[in-house]
């Protein structure tokens, strides 16, 4: 039977108390998830397609981000990051995982923190493959210098997302260079760096 009220979905139906509790939770999550199209948008702003949604780890997920019409988006260097509107006026930074010459998509990885004011929560609860979002052009705030003799990168726990990236630059180009990690146990250290 149909749910009526405030917060139901139009398609959420019951057959007891726990599909009907099921139900309204996903019929919130669905209200209050912010479609792209109501979003402010501005001339810099790119509309993209959340493709896929991947278990990474304990709390991490990786989000593979595409354009809508499968073009390539724009450039970016290893150890940038694109923002990502959460709806309310809410940005958040995520940094680029993937390869730079992998013009197709964008690949952020995000790490669940408990105590997160928004960013990390809606990644987790609201996102999910298919689903639109307003991102902003790469920025690299954070930029590898390619021509050095050695490099050294340091990073811990989810922070090693850029890290990670420059490694493979630096390799890929056959420049000599270690990287120093650390992470509250081996198993998260695993996790992060796999």
């Amino acid at each position: 039977k149909p749910i009526s009220g405030i917060n139901a979905h139009p398609k959420a139906t019951k057959c007891c108390m726990c599909a009907r509790a099921f139900c309204l939770r996903r019929a919130r999550r669905h209200l209050t998830r912010p479609r792209a199209a109501e979003l402010p948008v501005n001339e810099q702003t790119i509309v993209v397609r959340v493709k896929s949604v991947t278990y990474e780890a304990d709390r991490v997920n990786a989000y593979d981000l595409r354009l809508p019409d499968g073009g390539e988006l724009p450039p970016f260097k290893a150890g940038a990051h694109i923002d990502v509107r959460m709806g309310a006026g809410a940005t958040r930074s995520f940094s680029l995982v993937n390869p730079e010459h992998e013009r197709h998509r964008y690949v952020i990885g995000v790490a669940l923190d408990e105590a997160s004011r928004g960013g990390s929560r809606y990644m987790h609860d609201r996102v999910r493959a298919g689903d639109r979002l307003m991102i902003l052009p790469p920025v690299n705030n954070f930029a590898l210098v390619e021509d050095a003799p050695h490099t050294v990168l340091i990073a811990g726990g989810i922070g090693v997302a850029p890290i990670l990236c420059m490694a493979r630059r630096l390799a890929a180009l056959g420049r000599s260079w270690e990287l120093h990690y650390a992470a509250r146990t081996r198993g998260r250290s695993e996790e992060h760096t796999s």
